[in-house]
C-alpha cells in the first residue's frame, strides 16, 4: 500500500479506500508521459485525452459477459473514472486559446460524457456532474464562503480525512446503533 502498487500485485487495501491510490498513481503516470514525450502541450495532450476517452467508450460499450480480463482487470477504473479526470483538466484550464483546441476539447468533454452515460449508473452519473459543476464554481467563482479560515484549513486536510476517515468512521458508526442511520451518519459527517 506503500508504493501505491498493490492493486497491480494483488495485495488487499490496508484501509478501504485506498482503492483510489493505485488509480491516482495511474493518473500521474499519464501525466508525466504526456509531459515526458512533449505531448502536454496542446493540441497534442487534447488529443492524447481524446483517444483515451475513446477507450473508455469502447470499454463501456463490451457486454459484461465478455469482458476481456483488462476490462475487469487492474486498469478498469482508469478507463471508468477517466472521464471524471479529463473533467478536472476541463475545469482547470478551460476550454483553450484557439478554435483548434476548443473544438478538441469540445470533442473530447463529448466523448468522456458519452463514457460515463455507458459505464455508469444513474446515481454515479449525477454524482459525477455535480462533484464537476461544484469544482468548477469553486475554482472559477468561488463563493465568499470558501474562503473563510476553517474551511480552507478542511481543504486543506482535505486528502488526508479522506485517506483516513473509513476507519475511525466505521468505528463510530457501529458504535451509534442507537441513533437512527441517518443521524449517525450525519454525526460522523
Amino acid at each position: 500500500n506503500l508504493t501505491m502498487l498493490q492493486r497491480f500485485v494483488g495485495v488487499p487495501n490496508v484501509d478501504p479506500v485506498y482503492w483510489t491510490l493505485s488509480l491516482e498513481l495511474l493518473f500521474y503516470a499519464l501525466v508525466a508521459a504526456l509531459i515526458r514525450f512533449g505531448w502536454w502541450r496542446r493540441p497534442a495532450r487534447d488529443m492524447a485525452l481524446l483517444v483515451w476517452m475513446a477507450a473508455a467508450v469502447v470499454w463501456a460499450l463490451l457486454p459484461y459477459e465478455r469482458q476481456p480480463s483488462w476490462q475487469a482487470g487492474p486498469w478498469s477504473p482508469f478507463l471508468f473514472y477517466g472521464p471524471l479526470f479529463v473533467g478536472g483538466i476541463v475545469v482547470a484550464e478551460g476550454w483553450g486559446p484557439t478554435s483548434r483546441t476548443r473544438a478538441l476539447t469540445v470533442c473530447t468533454v463529448v466523448v468522456a460524457a458519452l463514457a460515463e452515460v455507458l459505464a455508469a449508473d444513474r446515481h454515479e452519473m449525477v454524482v459525477s456532474v455535480a462533484s464537476v459543476a461544484v469544482v468548477a464554481v469553486a475554482v472559477h467563482a468561488p463563493p465568499a464562503v470558501l474562503r473563510l479560515r476553517p474551511l480552507v484549513v478542511v481543504g486543506q486536510a482535505s486528502y488526508v480525512i479522506y485517506l483516513f476517515h473509513e476507519v475511525p468512521g466505521t468505528a463510530l458508526l457501529a458504535r451509534w446503533t442507537a441513533l437512527p442511520a441517518d443521524l449517525a451518519a450525519l454525526a460522523v459527517a
